[in-house]
């Protein structure tokens, strides 16, 4: 019964959220999203979403498992919002991203990554009022997750103008490396 539970909620996280594919790696654009063999899933467990903690206390999870949460729009493509000019955006144009950067009152900074299409394809999001919880392990929590894709640090970005909404990659405002 606990495995079928489990297994249910993997299908219904990944039908809410198409596309994408797992937790960064450091250094990876793109690592699995998939569970453990069926065998292992057990409800309690965070593997069934790949939850683990890194070395900052972030937690991080497959994103599929972080778009099944009531909280994340995983279908938000890229805009330009009317607070723009607070935002930072770089293009990534060899590796094919967009990072749009927010930066909260508290200071965070907190980045979406899109695909070039435009899609939303991995995210932060970090809370200091309460803690994030790994989706089928609630003992497992931190109060900033990530999940996706994100840019490898060895791809070189472009400095975009925050309310740019033409084509990708925007038009260069400032050459840098990687971040």
């Amino acid at each position: 019964m606990k495995r079928a539970l489990a297994a249910s909620l993997l299908l219904l996280a990944a039908a809410r959220c198409s596309g994408g594919s797992a937790r960064p790696a450091v250094d990876a654009a793109v690592i699995r999203d998939a569970p453990p063999a069926e065998a292992s899933i057990q409800q309690g467990d965070p593997a069934l979403c790949g939850c683990t903690i890194d070395a900052e206390g972030t937690l991080d999870l497959f994103w599929s498992c972080y778009c099944g949460q009531s909280f994340a729009d995983c279908s938000a493509g890229l805009s330009v919002t009317s607070d723009c000019a607070a935002r930072v955006r770089r293009d990534y144009p060899a590796c094919g991203f967009t990072v749009i950067t927010t930066i909260t009152a508290s200071g965070d900074q907190i980045p979406s990554v899109y695909d070039a299409s435009g899609n939303l394809v991995g995210r932060v999001a970090h809370n200091d009022l309460s803690a994030y919880t790994c989706p089928t392990d609630p003992t497992t929590e931190s109060d900033t997750e990530r999940a996706g894709q994100f840019p490898p640090s060895t791809c070189a970005s472009v400095v975009c103008d925050p309310c740019y909404s033409g084509p990708f990659p925007c038009a260069v405002l400032d050459a840098a490396t990687g971040d």
